[in-house]
C-alpha cells in the first residue's frame, strides 16, 4: 500500500489501516531479533547440557 493511499484514508477518518500498517512494520522489525534470541537460547541450553554430560564426579574429560 502506498503512502498516499494511507494518508488519504487517515485524513478521511479511517485510522484502522494506518494502525495496521504500523503494526506490520513493527512485526517485521522485531521478528529477526526474536528469532536470533530463540536460536541463541537453544544453542546455550544445548551447550550447557553437553557440558554437564561430560562432567563426571567433578572431573572434566
Amino acid at each position: 500500500m502506498c503512502r498516499a493511499s494511507v494518508e488519504n484514508n487517515v485524513s478521511n477518518g479511517d485510522t484502522s489501516i494506518g494502525a495496521g500498517l504500523n503494526m506490520g512494520i513493527l512485526y517485521l522489525f522485531i521478528m529477526p531479533y526474536t528469532i536470533a534470541m530463540v536460536i541463541g537460547y537453544l544453542w546455550y541450553r544445548n551447550a550447557k547440557k553437553r557440558k554437564a554430560k561430560f562432567t563426571f564426579q567433578g572431573d572434566k574429560f
